[in-house]
C-alpha cells in the first residue's frame, strides 16, 4: 500500500496499514492457520494446568510440569536453529506439527481411559519441547520468505498475534468447552488444530527454494552461530531482556490456577477469564504494533514495555478484586507483546539470512523456554510465601534489570533503521 507521492518520507507509519502483510497469500495462509492452532494450544494449556492442580494441589508440581519443557527447549534450541538453517523449513514444520498433533491426542486418550498420571504429562511436555526446538526457528526462518522485505516489520508484528493473541480465544473457550464436552475435548480439539497448519504449509507457494546447506559440520555451525550472536550488541541486549523477563516475570502464568482458587475463590471459569484477559491484551498490543510498525523510537517500546509490564504485575499481585485483576492482566499482556514483538522485529532485521534460524532459536529459548524454567522457583516461592508475594518478587527483579539496561537500550535502539542496519 504505497502512497501516491514520490517522497519516501511521505510514507509514515499511519499510511502503512495494520494488515498490510495479509495482502500476501502465503503469509495470509500461515497467519490464519496459526491463530487456529495456537488457540487450540491455549485451550489445552488451560485444561492441562487445571487438571494438574486438581490432582496434586501443588503449585510446585504445576511449575515442574511447565519446567520440564525448558530443559529440552533450552538445551536443543540452538541445534534446532542450525537444522532450520540447513534443511527445508516447510518439511520441518509438517513433521513437527504432525508429531504435536499425536501427543495432544495421546493425552486426550489417556484422560478418556482414566489412565492419566502426572508423569504422563511431564514426559509428553518434554517431547513437545524437543519438537518446539525445531519448530520455532523453522517457523521464524520461513517468515521473511512469505512477504517482501518492506512488509517484514508488519508481518512480524502480526505473526506475534498468532501466539499471544490466540490466547484471547483458547482460554475464553476453555470453561464452556470443558464444562459441556469434558476435559478430553481440550486435548482432542488441539490435536485437530495442528492439521490446519499442516494444510497451510502444504498450500503456500514459494519460488524454487535455495536450501542453504552449510559446508561446515553441525558442531562447527553451532559455534559459528554463537560467535555471530556474541558479535552483535543489539542481539545480546534484546536476548538478555527477553530472558530475564521470561524467567522472573512471565512465570506468573503458572500461578494463575492458584490465584483463581485461593485469591478469587473460583475454578476453571475464573482461570479462563484471567487467561482470556492476557490474550485480549496481547491481541490489542500486537495489532497496535502492526499499525505503528515503523515507529522510530524502538528504545521506548522496549524499555517502556518492560517497565510497564513490571508495574502491571506488581499491581496484579496486590489486588484481590477480580475485575481489577482482569484489567491489569490485560494491560500487562498488551505492553509485554509490544516489547516482545519489537525485540523479534529488531532481531530479524539485524540478522543475516544464513544465520536466521540460529539467532531466532535464541528468541524461542528466551520467550518460550525460560518462563517454564522460571516456573520452578516461582512454584516453590508460591508454596512457601504465597502467590502474590512470588509474583511481586519476580516482577520487581525484572523491572530493576530493565532500569539497569535502559541507557544501553537507548544507545543501541533509538537510532532505528539506520544504526541497526550497521550492526547487522
Amino acid at each position: 500500500m504505497t502512497g501516491a507521492g514520490n517522497s519516501t518520507q511521505s510514507t509514515p507509519t499511519l499510511r502503512q496499514g495494520t494488515f498490510v502483510a495479509l495482502r500476501h497469500r502465503n503469509f495470509r495462509l500461515m497467519w490464519i492457520s496459526l491463530i487456529v492452532s495456537n488457540s487450540g494450544t491455549w485451550l489445552q494449556t488451560v485444561a492441562q494446568d487445571f487438571l494438574v492442580y486438581q490432582v496434586t494441589h501443588s503449585a510446585w508440581i504445576l511449575g515442574l510440569v511447565n519446567g520440564v519443557r525448558a530443559v529440552a527447549l533450552i538445551g536443543l534450541a540452538f541445534v534446532g536453529g542450525t537444522i532450520a538453517d540447513r534443511l527445508d523449513q516447510r518439511k520441518l514444520l509438517i513433521f513437527t506439527q504432525s508429531c504435536m498433533a499425536v501427543t495432544a491426542a495421546a493425552l486426550g486418550l489417556l484422560i478418556q481411559l482414566h489412565m492419566i498420571q502426572v508423569w504422563h504429562i511431564i514426559v509428553i511436555s518434554f517431547i513437545n519441547a524437543l519438537l518446539l526446538a525445531v519448530d520455532q526457528p523453522a517457523r521464524q526462518s520461513l517468515l521473511p520468505r512469505l512477504v517482501p522485505r518492506e512488509d517484514l516489520m508488519n508481518a512480524v508484528a502480526l505473526n506475534s498475534v498468532t501466539f499471544t493473541g490466540a490466547a484471547a480465544f483458547g482460554p475464553a473457550l476453555a470453561g464452556p468447552v470443558i464444562a459441556t464436552m469434558g476435559m478430553t475435548s481440550g486435548f482432542y480439539l488441539n490435536a485437530l488444530s495442528f492439521f490446519v497448519v499442516i494444510w497451510a504449509v502444504w498450500a503456500i507457494r514459494l519460488p524454487a527454494a535455495t536450501v542453504r546447506r552449510q559446508p561446515e559440520p553441525v558442531g562447527e555451525a553451532i559455534v559459528s552461530g554463537l560467535r555471530y550472536v556474541r558479535s552483535s550488541p543489539t542481539i545480546l541486549l534484546l536476548v538478555s531482556l527477553l530472558t530475564v523477563f521470561s524467567f522472573f516475570a512471565t512465570p506468573y502464568q503458572a500461578t494463575l490456577p492458584v490465584f483463581a482458587e485461593r485469591v478469587f475463590g473460583g475454578g476453571v471459569t475464573v482461570l479462563g477469564n484471567l487467561r482470556a484477559a492476557m490474550g485480549i491484551g496481547a491481541l490489542v498490543g500486537g495489532f497496535l504494533l502492526a499499525r505503528f510498525a515503523t515507529f522510530p523510537r524502538k528504545d521506548w517500546l522496549v524499555v517502556g514495555g518492560c517497565l510497564a509490564y513490571s508495574a502491571a504485575l506488581l499491581a496484579f499481585s496486590a489486588t484481590g478484586w477480580l475485575p481489577g485483576a482482569v484489567a491489569l492482566l490485560f494491560t500487562g499482556s498488551l505492553v509485554m507483546t509490544v516489547f516482545q514483538s519489537t525485540a523479534q522485529t529488531l532481531m530479524q532485521q539485524v540478522t543475516a539470512d544464513h544465520m536466521r534460524g540460529r539467532v531466532m532459536s535464541l528468541f524461542a529459548v528466551s520467550v518460550i523456554g525460560m518462563w517454564p524454567l522460571g516456573s520452578l522457583p516461582m512454584g516453590w516461592a508460591t508454596d512457601k510465601f504465597g502467590a502474590p508475594a512470588a509474583v511481586a518478587g519476580g516482577a520487581a527483579i525484572a523491572g530493576v534489570f530493565a532500569l539497569v539496561l535502559a541507557a544501553q537500550a537507548r544507545r543501541l535502539l533509538a537510532p532505528s533503521a539506520g544504526k541497526i542496519a550497521e550492526n547487522a
